[in-house]
């Protein structure tokens, strides 16, 4: 008798459209229509970004595959589709955070969708097959992959409607599918016609030469990579062996700080592709240009986003907020990963003890959450003593305000070291540090408010872009510090807008006078 069909069905995954089903059990495999990180409760996309929605996608694949008597255990191949390869690392991240301990690993592919198919959104879709029993059929495995299988989209920054999500469900792969191709986290794949071989945790499949290096999908917002991974620790159980929980704790910390460190040689090749970019360490053939487009873009900070002069910014220049944080802090990593690789090296299990008494020494991608946490306390205690130490300066007058100035942004700022502040005296070359905090903070506000504003920063670096204004942070929800951000720019803007020189001293007077809280208290 010849194999019969039977549709998977589960209220804990979203439900798909009639033409579909969940999943199809046929001749021992479970065949899964595309897992899109939406709810199945409130039927809403998961917030903040692709690793919430992957986490999510990967769970209600998790829920179908139950309901078909199998389990991500018996996955033998994942295919994930994204619209821009910039999201493949934190994509990969919340991979592994499920098929990481699974042995052996499910064959795994991750393509780029074409941008002419899915226009300019930002979307992220994943299918699977599984076992539901121990034999794999390989012959209906070869026929059902030329097939085409029905595939959802979503759309991480922009929510749509249910008929949108699905709009391109039937189209076929080989249409819809550009050359990149990813292999996935801790996987082994194999082409039609070769066998299995190993490959890295975060490996790639040579794509035809493009014409030219693709740039960032997002001008505000740096990729995910740039900023440390998720940290998943194991919760003790009561009942459980002490050194069990120990080891496992271990284990997470030992894959945090791996997949923190592959993110850094990640952002470096990242940071190779950009138009106008050398090898990190080296000075950019594009700083002069930038220097000089700086001021241009504070200028024109009060003028529409797809004005003439920013079009001519991006395209000589690429100054771009994403670009220039990118740099910055794939040059912050690169300087501390000799010391921080030999940290690991010789100390094992104990670095997270470690880098607590030496916070500063680890990349930014290999910060633990506690770690972070003792940077911004110490960095808030002494922003608050300066500022009491400043209420004693007669503000009214400006040169007794002059004198103090530049000392109180870089301790406010966290710039030097804290053991100037014990001596009475102010960290060395504090004029010239207190000046290109301020230029940065001067061009960072204008790139936000040409990119879109404040809305359109993703969670993590609005946190980040407070911190980098003195703006406290320990304690605060996202919404509140988004509205001080918010309060932050358009205070900041310069009311010039002809005079580029004289809109430069404006907005650099206003952002000093917002460091030192004489335009009122954002913090």
């Amino acid at each position: 008798m010849s194999p019969t069909k039977e549709a998977v069905s589960t209220k804990n995954s979203p439900a798909p459209l009639p033409q579909f089903s969940q999943a199809i059990k046929y001749n021992g495999m479970v065949y899964c229509s595309g897992s899109i990180g939406r709810d199945p409760a409130t039927t809403e996309l998961a917030k903040g970004g692709v690793q919430p929605e992957s986490r999510v996608a990967i769970k209600n694949l998790a829920a179908v595959l139950e309901a078909a008597g199998s389990s991500l255990e018996n996955i033998v191949k994942v295919n994930v589709f994204l619209t821009t390869m910039d999201d493949f690392v934190a994509m990969n991240q919340v991979y592994d955070e499920f098929f990481g301990s699974i042995n052996p690993k499910p064959q795994g592919s991750c393509y780029r969708v074409a941008g002419k198919v899915v226009s300019s959104q930002r979307l992220m879709s994943l299918n699977a097959r599984a076992r539901f029993v121990r034999v794999q059929p390989t012959h209906l495995h070869a026929i059902c992959q030329g097939s085409s299988s029905s595939v959802s989209h979503i759309s991480p920054r922009l929510p749509l409607g249910l008929s949108q999500v699905h709009r391109y469900t039937c189209s076929p792969y080989s249409r819809n599918v550009s050359q990149s191709h990813f292999r996935l986290a801790s996987t082994s794949s194999a082409s039609a016609s070769a066998t299995q071989r190993k490959t890295p945790d975060i490996g790639l499949e040579e794509p035809p030469p493009p014409t030219s290096p693709e740039p960032l999908s997002d001008s505000l917002n740096p990729p995910a990579s740039t900023r440390p991974p998720p940290l998943d620790l194991p919760v003790r159980d009561p009942s459980s062996n002490l050194f069990t929980h120990l080891f496992h704790l271990g284990r997470a910390y030992t894959t945090f700080y791996k997949t923190g460190l592959k993110a850094v040689f990640t952002n470096r090749r990242l940071l190779r592709d950009l138009p106008d970019t050398p090898p990190p360490g080296l000075p950019s053939p594009a700083t002069s240009v930038r220097g000089s487009a700086s001021a241009a873009t504070i200028a024109g900070a009060a003028h529409a986003p797809g004005s003439a002069l920013s079009r001519s910014l991006d395209k000589s220049a690429n100054p771009t907020r994403a670009s220039l944080l990118l740099r910055a802090r794939v040059r912050h990593d690169s300087a501390r990963l000799p010391l921080f690789a030999l940290i690991v090296l010789i100390c094992g299990e104990f670095t997270p003890l470690i880098v607590l008494v030496f916070p500063r020494l680890t990349p930014y991608t290999c910060r633990i959450p506690t770690q972070a946490a003792v940077i911004r306390k110490s960095i808030e205690a002494r922003r608050a003593a300066s500022i009491r130490a400043l209420s004693y300066v007669n503000t009214a007058e400006p040169t007794a305000v002059a004198k103090v100035a530049d000392g109180h942004i870089c301790r406010s700022l966290g710039l030097g070291s804290p053991l100037w502040d014990r001596t009475g005296f102010d960290v060395p070359w504090a004029k010239t540090r207190a000046a290109d905090v301020v230029k940065r903070i001067v061009q960072d506000d204008a790139m936000v408010k040409n990119g879109g504003g404040v809305r359109a920063l993703v969670d993590d670096e609005v946190v980040l872009a407070c911190e980098e204004r003195g703006i406290d942070t320990l304690g605060k929800d996202v919404a509140s510090l988004r509205s001080r951000l918010e309060a932050w720019v358009a205070r900041s803007a310069p009311s010039q807008t002809g005079d580029v020189e004289a809109a430069l001293k404006e907005a650099t007077d206003k952002v000093r006078r917002l460091l030192l809280g004489l335009e009122g208290s954002i913090r």
